[in-house]
């Protein structure tokens, strides 16, 4: 099981592409929480045998420091793994016992200083890459660089920038989840364009026994080998995934939090929602490529006009075909002495394809 837990739904930087603005920064959740004993108690009750994921998010879950703190004191021991997903604004303020027994940081930054303080603000990028040093004599998990790619952003620019701060064991982008009509032709050709430049290079240090930790590329080459095949949403909405909410009511996707949305409570049980538990648009239904996908995203399929959601899904089309067109040569590489097929797994949770 994964729980993603709301910690406060207030943030202390505006990304301009935030997807959460309706309840960013809304008055009304001032000092709104869960109840940490209830959730804590919850999810150890949910957590399953095979060990679980707690996502504490936001808004900017550091904003609420001592409630990590304390749900980690409840719940350390139980085979429980830890991430933050955070602007990483904040994380020199964190306990080095949070950060001790932290498994996982995902930190929100876009690229370099130009792409990262044009979408979340001035001076993000120094504040956040100033306080990585600072963290590292407590924290000893996996940090993973986390992309919010822009039809203005350079995918491949920004990864390869990102990967020369020798900061990150990992980067990913996440498409700008926008309902804006502004995504168009062009900006799918650029991004196929980039994304060759990308496989290219991650070829290249593969014939050389080398990883370059890119998530998407990973992954997508993991389902075309035939590793991993899917019958639900890759981020476990529907399945495997809880959204506990300020209140302590649940719900399968962090964007799907009407009342119609709700699959429980932290007071309860919880049941993933019939209607969408194991069940595609019939536009998924019908796609050659719905195994590798995993029908990408449940709330833009429910909540975008078809032409809207029919655009990500050709940008995660581009993406398996880019990553297919080298698979030959990596199926070669992976029946020599360099590489396994092991070496190609991610040691982080993240919805695995943009």
């Amino acid at each position: 099981m994964e729980f993603l837990i709301y910690l406060t739904k207030n943030c202390n930087i505006d990304c301009k592409y935030c997807s959460a603005k309706s309840f960013i920064n809304d008055l009304s959740q001032e000092g709104k929480e869960p109840d940490v004993e209830k959730t804590a108690d919850f999810v150890l009750k949910n957590r399953g045998n095979g060990g679980s994921e707690v996502v504490f998010f936001g808004g900017e879950p550091l904003l609420n420091r001592e409630w990590i703190k304390k749900f980690m004191e409840l719940t350390l021991g139980s085979s429980l793994r830890y991430t933050i997903q955070t602007n990483g604004i904040l994380l020199d303020r964190l306990d080095p016992f949070i950060l001790g027994n932290l498994n996982y940081l995902s930190l929100s930054i876009d690229g370099d200083r130009k792409m990262t303080d044009r979408g979340r603000g001035p001076g993000v990028y120094d504040a956040l890459l100033a306080n990585i040093p600072k963290i590292k004599p407590h924290f000893r998990g996996k940090m993973l660089a986390r992309m919010t790619l822009c039809p203005e952003n350079n995918l491949y620019d920004s990864v390869v920038h990102l990967l020369s701060l020798n900061s990150f064991d990992y980067v990913y982008w996440q498409l700008e989840n926008s309902p804006e009509n502004i995504l168009t032709e062009q900006v799918k050709e650029k991004y196929r364009s980039e994304l060759e430049r990308l496989a290219v290079l991650w070829m290249d240090h593969l014939k050389e026994g080398k990883i370059l930790p890119i998530i998407p590329l990973h992954e997508a080459a993991l389902s075309l080998l035939g590793r991993k095949l899917f019958r639900s949403y890759r981020c476990g909405a529907a399945s495997f995934q809880v959204i506990i909410d300020l209140d302590g009511q649940c719900y399968t996707c962090v964007e799907l939090l009407d009342p119609a949305d709700r699959i429980g409570s932290v007071e309860g049980e919880v049941r993933q929602n019939p209607i969408t538990a194991g069940n595609f648009v019939d536009f998924c239904l019908k796609c050659d490529i719905l195994s590798l996908c995993g029908g990408r995203c449940l709330m833009t399929a429910v909540r975008y006009p078809p032409e809207k959601f029919r655009f990500y899904c050709d940008m995660t089309r581009i993406l398996f075909e880019t990553v297919g067109e080298h698979l030959p040569e990596l199926k070669k590489i992976l029946q020599g002495d360099l590489l396994t097929m092991q070496d190609l797994l991610c040691d982080f949770s993240t919805e695995e394809i943009p």
